[in-house]
């Protein structure tokens, strides 16, 4: 007989002998596969694969950090965001989204309320995103006093709108303004998180800070860098501007709070503003636990 035939039909016979401990065993052998194939998808998904977006290792976001205490702060004034991205030569393209809510459309089939996103108007040249139709944002829809636009989702255009293809330029009522479609986006993109429908986040960029459509002068600045621009390069040019803005800017101090002059700005990688270093480690410590079961 041969020999490792024989192994087998030895340990065969052993097993069926104790069909319990069988039993027991391939199910707790199951339930190991099972977690650390689930967790292999999770840190793949939220870790490996990165950001969606084309290039996406040269996307970052920009925040401010107390040396003394090592809290960040995502949210930047929208004058010096503005200053910042004058001034700079790290980034090929400087953008900025707003606070995340809700809005409501209305139409025959009665009000729905969807989640909403303000952003820049160079928000999709920043992400490198194309619509499918129409063109997006163009300068100055952003500007205080635009006429109102959106854009939606591939989601809520074949849905709502049963996918009608001259959808561009048609006029719908959003928070009961008759708000034109300029773009419907890719099946599956989103931006920031869930959001399905974007409309400009409107400030006198140039002009007073108290001019905007919600009376929030605080924006999430977040950019592309340039090809062969590191995060500490970039890091320490806008620093620098920050140092500068704070010398020049009597109430640059008022504006930024108690801690402004322990502030100093960071670069650090888009994914860091939705997936944290910590619950990084978290993830990779789970996988390295599920792997020994």
């Amino acid at each position: 007989m041969n020999p490792l035939f024989a192994i087998v039909a030895y340990i065969g016979r052993r097993l069926w002998r104790n069909l319990t401990f069988t039993l027991v065993a391939m199910s707790i052998m199951a339930i190991g596969v099972a977690l650390a194939t689930t967790m292999f998808s999770v840190v793949n998904g939220l870790v490996l694969s990165g950001v969606p977006y084309p290039e996406g290792d040269r996307l970052v976001h920009i925040c401010t950090v107390n040396q003394k205490t090592g809290d960040s702060e995502d949210w930047l004034p929208v004058r010096y965001f503005e200053e910042l991205r004058r001034r700079q030569r790290s980034f090929e393209t400087l953008a900025a989204h707003d606070e995340l809510g809700s809005i409501i459309l209305s139409g025959p089939e009665g009000p729905e309320r969807l989640s909403l996103n303000k952003i820049s108007a160079n928000f999709l040249e920043a992400l490198r995103v194309k619509p499918i139709l129409g063109s997006g944002f163009l300068p100055g829809d952003d500007v205080f006093g635009a006429p109102p636009k959106v854009i939606l989702s591939h989601e809520i255009w074949s849905g709502r709108f049963g996918g009608d293809p001259g959808i561009i330029g048609r006029e719908i009522r959003a928070d009961g303004k008759m708000t034109t479609v300029v773009a419907v986006m890719p099946p599956g993109f989103r931006f920031p998180n869930d959001e399905n429908i974007w409309t400009p986040a409107k400030y006198n960029w140039g002009g007073s800070p108290g001019e905007t459509d919600n009376g929030w002068n605080w924006i999430l600045p977040f950019g592309r860098l340039n090809p062969g621009v590191s995060l500490e390069t970039a890091s320490r040019e806008v620093d620098t501007l920050l140092a500068a803005m704070r010398r020049s800017d009597p109430i640059f101090d008022e504006d930024m709070g108690e801690f402004a002059p322990e502030l100093v700005m960071r670069v650090t990688p888009f994914e860091d503003l939705f997936l944290s270093p910590e619950l990084k480690r978290s993830t990779y410590v789970m996988l390295a636990a599920t792997s020994r079961i």
